[in-house]
């Protein structure tokens, strides 16, 4: 499991398109612009806002699944 979330937040995850929204269960929802190519989460309580903008750096993601696998 550990695995499968390095391997899409590291290598499959579009940051500069894709945020994630938490409301009815979470999903995937496209960002509105390319204000960031950080991690981006959605507002719960008011969706078009944005609560997280974050500089997520995929290249841990990535150099921690190389010494895992």
């Amino acid at each position: 499991m550990l695995l499968e979330f390095l391997e899409l937040y590291g290598l499959n995850f579009n940051y500069r398109w894709t945020g994630i929204g938490v409301r009815s269960g979470g999903c995937y929802i496209e960002k509105k612009d390319n204000m960031s190519q950080g991690l981006y989460i959605e507002d719960p309580t008011n969706p078009g806002t944005v609560v997280c903008v974050s500089r997520v750096q995929t290249s841990c993601f990535q150099k921690l699944l190389l010494l895992l696998i």
